[in-house]
């Protein structure tokens, strides 16, 4: 909700949008869509409790829209419960909570399936070490092949660049101002000594743009580098990568907002509010990967 609020001021001080970028860029897609808040977090008590632990590691419900078009208007006829690629990872986490509780209630008869599971973890974080060796290879692989997708760099830096400066100015901000003072506002300690401690996970997050990649990562960095309990990072860090995704709320807010101005629709105090939290809401049940 902060990342939103953060960049609907930008987007309001800076006004990217304006009729000359349409008119570089097309009309596009003037498709109505018509998403339900409630859906949203309707999805995300059924991604909580999943119907099927294997299936929730391959696949994520979401509800579908039955659509009909009438002139320039779209009208949504029904729902329908779908699943979409992508791990459900906040279902994996729940059920893991609930399984471990239960199995450290058992007793000294569990030990045997405890001790199994913490081998199979050892056996894993193993595997990613052994992928972080070339990580730099990857994520400079990751990044060169980004740009060397775009047809005509100049162009599109010239068409969208405040747009771009928008949305890079909020999540910088973010991340280097309001984060940084949390930390220290709480723990009362260098939050940046804290941060260069994840800088790894950061790179790799920026590059992939995929929470899900780098949840690997942030796990050894706040092992090794920042020395917090493994049992701590493994839960939290999760929990976050599923449901806190900032940056998602800030580009939602802002490229909602560039696109009603690029089209001159006028917003309201009230229109700026619903933005705000669709976006927020639209951000917990978004995927974690690009």
């Amino acid at each position: 909700l902060v990342s939103s609020l953060i960049g609907l001021i930008l987007v309001l001080a800076i006004h990217p949008g304006s009729s000359e970028t349409k008119e570089l860029l097309g009309a596009g897609s003037t498709k109505q869509r018509n998403l339900d808040l409630v859906d949203n977090f309707l999805d995300l008590g059924r991604n909580l409790i999943p119907n099927n632990v294997f299936q929730a590691s391959m696949e994520t419900a979401i509800t579908r829209y039955t659509e009909e078009v009438t002139g320039n208007s779209t009208i949504i006829t029904g729902k329908t419960l779908d699943y979409r690629s992508g791990t459900n990872t906040l279902g994996i986490i729940f059920f893991c909570l609930t399984f471990g509780t239960v199995l450290g209630s058992v007793g000294p008869s569990g030990k045997p399936l405890v001790n199994l599971f913490s081998i199979i973890d050892q056996v894993i974080m193993k595997m990613v070490y052994m992928v972080m060796w070339v990580s730099p290879i990857g994520i400079a692989s990751v990044i060169a092949a980004k740009i060397l997708g775009v047809a005509d760099l100049a162009l599109v830096m010239s068409q969208l660049g405040l747009f771009m400066v928008t949305v890079c100015s909020g999540v910088f901000f973010y991340q280097f101002v309001v984060l940084q003072l949390i930390y220290f506002m709480i723990v009362r300690k260098n939050p940046y000594k804290f941060w260069w401690g994840l800088f790894q996970s950061w790179m790799t997050a920026f590059a992939t743009a995929s929470t899900a990649a780098a949840l690997p990562i942030s796990f050894r960095c706040m092992k090794e580098n920042n020395r917090v309990d493994p049992r701590i990072s493994k839960f939290v860090l999760p929990i976050g990568a599923t449901i806190n995704m900032d940056g998602t709320a800030l580009f939602v807010t802002v490229a909602s907002i560039f696109i009603a101005q690029m089209n001159n629709i006028p917003l309201n105090a009230g229109a700026y509010a619903t933005v705000v939290l669709t976006s927020t809401a639209a951000s917990i049940a978004a995927a974690s990967i690009p």
